[in-house]
């Protein structure tokens, strides 16, 4: 009988391990900010822009803060967001956003 190789057993397990830790780390509520999420190659494969304080100058929206960028109406900027990006909305293109960070931050 040939001898069983726990070594890539072990990697499998800290690997396990070290995704089951970022895991935790995304569940806990962290804060994210918006440029963590909608970062420059993002927007770069999904639009012409660099920043996400340029795409939103762009759009003639300005927003400082959490409740400026709330009050921005969701049909104007769905509207941007289907004119000058590959999504047909704000909804589809955060979420594809959210879905690369957590990719990204999941991979070890």
């Amino acid at each position: 009988m040939g001898k069983i190789n726990f070594d890539g057993l072990n990697e499998i397990s800290n690997l396990f391990g070290e995704l089951e830790s970022r895991v935790h780390d995304l569940e806990s509520g962290i804060t994210v900010s918006m440029d963590d999420v909608i970062t420059e190659s993002f927007l770069n494969r999904c639009s012409s822009f660099l920043s996400f304080d340029e795409f939103l100058t762009a759009g003639g929206f300005s927003a400082i803060t959490d409740a400026e960028f709330e009050a921005i109406p969701d049909a104007d900027f769905d509207l941007h967001v289907k004119s000058t990006t590959t999504y047909p909305s704000w909804e589809e293109m955060l979420s594809a956003a959210h879905e690369e960070y957590i990719t990204k931050h999941l991979t070890p």
